[in-house]
C-alpha cells in the first residue's frame, strides 16, 4: 500500500505485543474469480472487543513468517 512513499505524515498507534494479543492462523482469499489470491492472519488487541488488525501480502510465505515471528510474543487465538 505505502510501497516507494513516505509515511512520515502519517500517525500510527504502536503497542508492545504480549500473551494477552491473540494472532489468528493464515488463510488464504482469493481475489477476482481466483486469479489474484491473498493471505493472511488477524491480530486482536485485548483492549478492543470488536475491533481486529488483519495482516496480509500476496506472498504466502512472507505472511506465514511474520505470523510466527508475531506468535512469538502473542497467544495463538
Amino acid at each position: 500500500m505505502f510501497q516507494g512513499k513516505s509515511i512520515a505524515h502519517l500517525s500510527f498507534k504502536a503497542y508492545k505485543l504480549n500473551l494477552s494479543f491473540a494472532c489468528g492462523p493464515c488463510a488464504t482469499k482469493h481475489y477476482n474469480g481466483g486469479v489474484n489470491s491473498m493471505t493472511y492472519f488477524w491480530l486482536k488487541n485485548p483492549k478492543s472487543y470488536f475491533k481486529v488488525l488483519k495482516i496480509g501480502s500476496e506472498n504466502s510465505a512472507v505472511t506465514t513468517a511474520l505470523r510466527i515471528q508475531i506468535t512469538k510474543f502473542a497467544s495463538q487465538g
